[in-house]
């Protein structure tokens, strides 16, 4: 998705990374962001002028809010990944979905799961997470059990743990939400929820052959969201 025109119809938020409080409100010039199948979303701001503290990398939440239409929603929650700036006094900032601050995050354990629900498995997974940052999961119950066993030594981040399940046949599929916990806007937290069946807005997809999906609306628009079902393995038991 891509607006090139942010005033009337988006709000672009910039918070604590830690904590979800929000510091400030930017005003780009442009931005995008992107969902692709079974992967971590992306973007990228542009900014004129801006501090760079205002955007500062793995410090900085960006939520992208659409206020306007029937239905205004936060529609991309994210942190800054990297800024770059020129002579001019541009500001760009790249940007990473927040499911993405899982392949930052390892178990400090181990862990094992016994024919247990595919999607409770990633949700456990990354409520692992304790260092702080408003993210958390929840499972949506599935008809799929599996076995995992999961060694903190092997060093393989929580997203690549969750996004190698996501590839297996009958494997589930995830999307994040992100919301206010306040009517005056103070605060944004993020849940990844884990299902075999996706819906969003009313579209339900369970299974697709579709490998991505880039989104772009004008800002007058009202925006749609897209998300496809990923593939199993041999240990994946059905109730």
């Amino acid at each position: 998705m891509s607006a090139s025109c942010c005033g009337e119809d988006w709000r672009v938020h910039a918070t604590n990374l830690k904590t979800g409080a929000v510091l400030r409100t930017l005003s780009p010039t442009t931005m995008s962001w992107n969902w692709t199948r079974n992967n971590f979303g992306y973007g990228s701001l542009t900014l004129e002028g801006a501090p760079l503290s205002h955007v500062w990398p793995l410090q900085t939440g960006i939520f992208i809010e659409r206020i306007s239409g029937d239905d205004p929603r936060i529609e991309f929650g994210g942190y800054s990944e990297t800024v770059d700036t020129d002579e001019s006094g541009a500001v760009t900032v790249g940007l990473r979905a927040m499911d993405d601050y899982c392949n930052r995050r390892y178990l400090t354990g181990d862990l094992s799961f016994i024919k247990q629900s595919q999607t409770q498995i990633l949700a456990d997974l990354v409520n692992q997470i304790q260092d702080g940052v408003p993210l958390t999961a929840v499972g949506v119950p599935s008809s799929v059990r599996r076995t995992r066993n999961y060694k903190y030594t092997d060093f393989t981040s929580i997203g690549d743990m969750f996004n190698n399940m996501a590839d297996n046949i009958a494997g589930p599929d995830w999307l994040v939400e992100h919301s206010f916990t306040d009517e005056r806007k103070t605060t944004i937290t993020s849940r990844i929820v884990f299902s075999d069946t996706l819906t969003a807005g009313n579209i339900t997809v369970t299974d697709s052959v579709l490998e991505s999906a880039t989104l772009a609306v004008n800002g007058s628009e009202t925006a749609s969201k897209i998300f496809a079902t990923g593939g199993a393995d041999d240990d994946a038991e059905p109730d």
